[in-house]
């Protein structure tokens, strides 16, 4: 998969799927799907910063996935190519006709668009699949993906990620929600109770999941983790998580970059009496895997 941040102009006829695409989820899917269905070189054309940190910079969405994590996502869907878009105040100027001119015709090289049905584009939202008719493109636009009675969306699936509902997250993304990050050096403390942790510090602008204790594994290690400020053993309130590997065959190293795979949401985080407790409540999770 090739991926362009900048483009002259891309020499092959492409269906080209738009929109964020953030978190990848089962209707990124299958717009992904249907543009490799078309006979045409599959190409996805996807903007960063997320449009909402231009036009909301107070109350943005959080991303699910960094950007990194997000083309390591397509990569495995079967597109070809990635157009990477930097959205920014200039480019949100640009005037829907010249944008399909200038840009998914003569850049993109796009003869075939797929999108949701909510697509618009353009100065002042201006653009939408009539207009892209108009230019002599093929649009395909898809009715959202169901789930359980309601469209799948980024959205849907941020509000149960902080809400701790991390199996209706699961379902939406069709894959468990993950955070990936570097180990670092932490306090120490879950060695002397006898639960040594690996302390993993979350990157800002990604939405976090509901402070508790999760079932999740590693490299398909099967760990429990606590997300959260950690309020028994420490005043530091800097949001951190910690997991603790059940039976490790391999124990990471700091610097190592770690993937967190969430699979279910346990307890909420809690103050506990002393370290007697804590450690009694721990080792009740676990038995709970």
């Amino acid at each position: 998969m090739q991926i362009f941040h900048t483009l002259r102009s891309y020499p092959k006829p492409t269906a080209l799927a738009i929109g964020n695409f953030d978190g990848v989820h089962q209707g990124h899917q299958a717009i992904i799907a249907e543009a490799k269905s078309k006979g045409l070189t599959p190409a996805l054309l996807t903007f960063y910063p997320h449009p909402s940190k231009l036009f909301r910079p107070d109350n943005h969405a959080l991303r699910i996935n960094t950007l990194a994590d997000n083309f390591h996502l397509l990569a495995k869907t079967g597109l070809e190519v990635i157009f990477l878009q930097h959205f920014h105040a200039p480019f949100s100027k640009t005037e829907a006709e010249h944008f399909i001119k200038d840009d998914l015709i003569a850049r993109y090289h796009a003869e075939h668009i797929i999108v949701g049905e909510d697509f618009v584009f353009g100065h002042q939202r201006k653009g939408n699949t009539e207009l892209l008719q108009a230019a002599g493109l093929k649009v395909t636009c898809l009715k959202p993906v169901m789930v359980e009675g309601a469209a799948c969306s980024s959205t849907r699936i941020r509000k149960a990620i902080t809400e701790g509902d991390i199996t209706n997250a699961n379902l939406l993304l069709g894959r468990p929600f993950a955070i990936t990050s570097n180990v670092r050096q932490g306090q120490q403390k879950g060695r002397t109770i006898g639960f040594p942790t690996l302390n993993l510090k979350l990157r800002e602008g990604l939405v976090v999941p509901r402070y508790g204790v999760y079932a999740v594994s590693i490299a398909g290690q099967k760990a429990i983790a606590n997300f959260g400020v950690r309020p028994t053993v420490t005043e530091d309130k800097t949001p951190t998580l910690e997991v603790h590997l059940i039976q490790p065959k391999i124990i990471p190293d700091y610097g190592d970059k770690l993937t967190v795979e969430f699979h279910r949401f346990i307890r909420p985080e809690q103050r506990f009496a002393n370290i007697e407790a804590l450690q009694k409540q721990i080792a009740q999770d676990i038995e709970a895997l």
